[in-house]
């Protein structure tokens, strides 16, 4: 089956305040499939995207060329960036975006053989976005953070935003084990508390969206929790908590689980309760025969913000 990106660029969805998608086209090839937004200039769109060991194959590069203009997002962050020259393509071949990527790095971890991790990027819009500061936090702890965050500190329409790109440790038996600190679980809660620390600190009255892949799911009991520094928080709301209810909106269908979060903070609730606002995962494997082998074995999920008041 081939892609039709016309027809993608088609699919139009309303979406209510309620949070339930209800289609609104007349073509019901796709229906609720994929869920595609029009572009709104009065919301700011956000995305975080698992490329699994970028290029996957070949043919990778040529997809996205084509994905990325039809998300219409204003900037998006991506996990597993395996191959920072292919990355860098993606720059010349897209019109009005841009990449920034992390620092490559080598572990050597409890004296084994030194690996390298593939580390986390941006594609934003250039015309919609202006780039303030690039950087990493956390250097060097590769216990809680195999992945260094990768903060990225943008300008939206006269806005700042202070976007936190992660990937958390893989793996794991559903349990956490205190009494060994290489334990899976534990290095996703202690990473965790890190960063709800961290900004609480230094971002306290930006408007932050924390995203990426967590390796985990935040609707577990209070003993098997690893956000519960978040979840117990008032000051920080899952975005995507609505769409993690139900396994047909899980970020990475496979499992099925739902392991790609976003996390915004008090700042931005008010802006999210709007009527432009919501969250969503994009369901391309629904209508790409060959999305997991030549894209990604996760979904992307995707925030707008909504901001129409702000004029």
């Amino acid at each position: 089956m081939k892609f039709d990106y016309k027809l993608v660029s088609k699919v139009v969805v309303i979406i209510a305040t309620t949070l339930l998608l209800i289609n609104c086209g007349t073509d019901k090839v796709v229906s609720n499939d994929l869920i595609l937004t029009e572009y709104n200039e009065d919301a700011v769109k956000v995305v975080t995207w698992n490329l699994k060991e970028f290029p996957q194959s070949d043919n990778t590069i040529n997809e996205l060329q084509h994905l990325i203009p039809e998300l219409n997002a204003d900037v998006i962050a991506v996990q597993e960036v395996a191959n920072t020259e292919e990355f860098s393509l993606l720059d010349s071949y897209l019109n009005d975006y841009s990449v920034s990527f992390s620092e490559s790095y080598i572990y050597d971890e409890n004296d084994e053989e030194s690996y390298y991790n593939p580390i986390l990027g941006y594609i934003y819009n250039n015309d919609r976005v202006t780039v303030n500061n690039s950087y990493q936090i956390f250097s060097n702890d590769s216990r809680l953070f195999p992945r260094e965050p990768y903060i990225l500190e943008i300008t939206w329409r006269n806005i700042d935003f202070v976007l936190i790109n992660n990937h958390l440790k893989a793996g794991g038996d559903n349990q956490i084990n205190e009494s060994y600190e290489w334990d899976e679980e534990t290095r996703r809660r202690d990473a965790l508390n890190a960063l709800h620390i961290y900004i609480n600190d230094h971002f306290y009255n930006e408007n932050v969206i924390l995203m990426g892949d967590f390796n985990d799911q935040f609707h577990e009991p209070l003993e098997t929790n690893v956000f519960t520094a978040f979840l117990s928080d008032d000051n920080f709301v899952f975005a995507d908590y609505e769409m993690s209810l139900d396994s047909d909106d899980f970020s990475y269908p496979n499992w099925p689980s739902h392991l790609d979060h976003i996390i915004i903070n008090q700042n931005l609730i008010d802006a999210f309760a709007g009527p432009l606002s919501n969250c969503y995962t994009i369901k391309y494997d629904k209508v790409m025969s060959d999305y997991f082998n030549s894209i990604s074995d996760h979904r992307p999920v995707a925030i707008e913000i909504d901001y129409s008041n702000s004029k």
